[in-house]
């Protein structure tokens, strides 16, 4: 696994490692959180020992549980002095609002909380999560203040933010050169990172997040490779590979330094130690843009189809979602948040497959249909 420099200096691995939580559908805000079962920790543990034993040294963690999630996997496995641990905590402005706190109480508790539960009590980097939701100058400023103080206690080594608004991001950045290290939204589809920090001249690190969501949160690029009739549809036959080539896209950035990816089976790792290994030839570009085209087609159709019937619940709903805005489908009823969640996707599948019956996006039904 090649190696970055972040600003200070430090060493790790250009390639990074998130997706520490499955139950995404329990979260809000701060408190509440789903469950960690101990065969998902077993499962857990040796896939972080086998990324540590193959050069992946940067690890990433968002919700609470995430955090105790990593942090019990390195201790059981012994390996929290050899990698680097970033945290974040949730809504920082939005959050503290909805709970009644000020910002910096708020940010503090969580912080504290997940130090808790993470061997040696630090994290090597700790962000301000999504700083773009309700951001608030002056309490910004607040934040910067307590964060130097936690850097001051040793409890982080470094801190920075999260951002999915671009420009917001650059003027954060130029604001507060006190922030080290950025997260922002980077891959071949969405490039406005670029035009956004051109001609930046700070020292920053920065991460790209979100290399395999190109159009839609929640939705990795590649789940057209599930389409049937792949060939006949598009022109060419659809790449198995191509995730690692996604993978590699933000490397070509020289402002980058780490790509951040969700990894939750040895498939997903060993891609992702696959783009980490090498660079992308001019035919490999070529790949990409031909898919960067099949998304954008029919408003999303085919995106939406080849990820409706994916395991990953997630994403799962995500595509249900996207689909009945396209095809008109009222969504009243439509969540994941209840305990028949599994029987309300199935129910808007269904109403899906019959709207499709009469629609030229016919085209597009899943492989698992053809079963």
């Amino acid at each position: 696994m090649r190696q970055t420099s972040l600003c200070g200096g430090k060493k790790v691995s250009v390639m990074g490692i998130g997706g520490h939580y499955r139950h995404f559908e329990y979260g809000q805000f701060e408190e509440t959180y789903g469950p960690i079962e101990e065969s998902e920790l077993v499962s857990r543990t040796r896939l972080t020992e086998k990324a540590v034993s193959c050069g992946i040294t940067y690890f990433d963690s968002t919700w609470y549980n995430e955090a105790e999630m990593l942090g019990k996997t390195l201790a059981r496995s012994g390996l929290r002095g050899g990698v680097h641990v970033n945290g974040m905590v949730l809504g920082a402005f939005s959050g503290s609002e909805a709970f009644g706190m000020s910002e910096c109480e708020y940010f503090n508790k969580y912080l504290d909380k997940r130090l808790s539960v993470m061997p040696g009590n630090y994290f090597d980097s700790f962000m301000v999560n999504a700083i773009e939701e309700k951001y608030h100058r002056g309490k910004c400023a607040d934040l910067v203040g307590l964060l130097m103080k936690k850097k001051q206690a040793g409890d982080i080594g470094m801190f920075g933010f999260s951002c999915h608004n671009h420009q917001l991001a650059r003027e954060i950045a130029d604001e507060f050169p006190e922030f080290e290290i950025i997260m922002t939204a980077y891959n071949f589809h969405n490039r406005q990172f670029e035009k956004s920090f051109e001609g930046y001249t700070g020292s920053s690190s920065f991460v790209a997040m979100k290399p395999m969501v190109w159009a839609q949160y929640g939705i990795p690029f590649n789940t057209v490779n599930n389409l049937a009739d792949f060939n006949e549809i598009f022109g060419f036959e659809p790449d198995d590979d191509i995730a690692v080539k996604a993978l590699r896209y933000p490397g070509t950035n020289p402002l980058l330094n780490v790509t951040l990816a969700s990894v939750n089976t040895e498939a997903e790792l060993d891609q992702l130690l696959a783009a980490g290994e090498n660079e992308n030839t001019p035919e490999d570009m070529v790949l990409l843009e031909k898919y960067n085209k099949i998304i954008e087609l029919d408003g999303g159709a085919p995106l939406f189809m080849g990820g409706l019937e994916k395991d990953n619940l997630r994403t799962a709903f995500f595509c249900v979602e996207n689909m009945c805005n396209i095809l008109g489908i009222d969504k009243t009823g439509l969540t994941v948040k209840n305990d028949d969640r599994i029987q309300v996707l199935e129910e808007f599948k269904k109403k899906i497959y019959k709207s499709l019956e009469n629609s030229p996006l016919k085209k597009y039904i899943a492989y698992f249909l053809l079963r």
